[in-house]
């Protein structure tokens, strides 16, 4: 019964509370729940979504529509030269702001930040099998 009930959540989701516009599969199954109290309420709040629905207005759009959107393209520069996208960069990161990320880099890079394993000799590996459950 909770297959039908998600079947039946679903056909109204898609096609409305209208069972005459279901899949010929499924009309029986919504004309039986439509007799059921459960079910019944869930096709009245369905009905009452559609003509909620069907009231909204829709305004048209305006006739210049197409006209300002082009103009309003047009009016912006669609590609930034790339020097002045790293000029604008350059000028609002500070010089000490700029310091500490290439030092925190450097660091980083050459491991000065990570602990120090010398003194263990010990290398962890993990077996491979393929599908066959042969070691690789």
């Amino acid at each position: 019964m909770a297959s039908d009930e998600k079947r039946l959540r679903e056909y109204l989701a898609y096609y409305g509370a209208d069972v005459g516009a279901w899949p010929d599969d499924a009309q029986s199954l919504g004309r039986n729940a439509q007799r059921h109290g459960k079910f019944a309420v869930l096709f009245e709040e369905e009905k009452r979504f559609e003509r909620l629905l069907h009231k909204r207005h829709i305004e048209p759009a305006r006739a210049d529509l197409a006209q300002r959107i082009v103009a309003a393209a047009l009016a912006k520069d669609p590609f930034q030269k790339p020097e002045w996208w790293l000029y604008d960069l350059l000028t609002e990161i500070k010089p000490a702001t700029l310091a500490a990320m290439l030092v925190l880099g450097f660091a980083i890079g050459f491991g000065a930040l990570a602990p120090a394993s010398q003194d263990k000799k010990e290398v962890f590996t993990q077996p491979y099998s393929d599908d066959e459950e042969t070691l690789l």
